[in-house]
């Protein structure tokens, strides 16, 4: 396995929060996130609730990914007497190690959690060269 280490560019704690187009509050929050190392990937699961897999991105650009999504609030028809949930996007970048081979990398969205398979480069096999004449 890997000396090298995936890990995320800020606290899983990390609330920002600023005004949207509609002038209400919008608040972005950083996942949870759990990352694990095999001997050919690394494997990063980002709890991302309320998320569908179209509202969820993924982003790589220089040896950065990026992971983001919004969360859509559920409509009812009914009076509102409560409530506590909000409408916010989640966003979190990673740095990369260059042993992620980037163009191989998939995701999948399962009961709110968005799991991230990133692929290690395959190692050179030694091989033998032969001198010619």
């Amino acid at each position: 396995m890997s000396t090298e280490v995936l890990e995320p560019q800020q606290s899983s704690n990390s609330v920002a929060n600023s005004r949207g187009t509609d002038g209400n509050r919008a608040y972005t929050v950083a996942p949870a996130v759990s990352v694990f190392e095999f001997e050919n990937n690394w494997l990063i699961q980002a709890d991302m609730p309320g998320v569908s897999k179209e509202n969820a991105r993924i982003a790589t650009e220089d040896n950065y990914l990026t992971v983001s999504g919004t969360r859509t609030k559920a409509e009812s028809t009914g009076r509102k007497l409560f409530r506590e949930s909000r409408t916010f996007d989640y966003r979190r970048t990673f740095e990369l190690p260059n042993t992620v081979d980037v163009g191989k990398i998939t995701a999948r969205m399962e009961n709110g959690v968005l799991a991230i398979t990133l692929p290690k480069v395959e190692k050179v096999l030694p091989r033998t060269i032969q001198v010619t004449d």
